[in-house]
């Protein structure tokens, strides 16, 4: 399997670089806003460029880490890098009943069945609140709408 920007990220980071993903080229520089090491291209695979200033000031076995990183990330497909998108259920609640507290669908792995209730949080292994994109895709979701968990 491929690598997502997000573990890009967090190896990078480990390291004490900083990674600037939110434009296109993705860059890895030696600190916020400081010199840049290496630039890995979002449009199309394969596009990597070490050619920077900062790559060659760095010490050797960081370089390496870094290219290889790099052409991990790079060799994924591009729709392969992005996490996949996560949901809360919320309940659409009926006018009639007036302002509700929001009610959201969960799944309890113990009894295997589905329900609602007014907590996003899940519990241990047990309780499940929230719902990949692929799974809503497998599920029928009448009566509910998506809420993005966002980090």
């Amino acid at each position: 399997s491929g690598m997502k920007y997000s573990e890009f990220k967090a190896e990078v980071e480990k390291m004490g670089y900083w990674v600037d993903n939110d434009k296109s080229p993705l860059y890895v520089d030696k600190s916020e806003g400081g010199e840049t090491i290496i630039a890995i291209g979002k449009h199309k695979r394969f596009s990597v460029d070490p050619s920077w200033s900062g790559f060659h000031t760095i010490p050797e076995e960081n370089q390496i880490a870094i290219y290889n990183l790099a052409h991990a990330l790079t060799v994924t497909p591009l729709e392969e890098r992005e996490e996949e998108k996560r949901y809360w259920l919320q309940r659409i609640e009926p006018p009639i009943l007036g302002e509700q507290d929001p009610r959201y669908l969960f799944y309890t792995r113990v009894g295997g069945y589905y329900d609602i209730g007014t907590t996003k949080s899940e519990w241990r292994n047990v309780i499940k609140t929230i719902f990949t994109e692929s799974e809503i895709a497998e599920m029928d979701i009448t009566g509910f709408e998506k809420i993005e968990v966002t980090p």
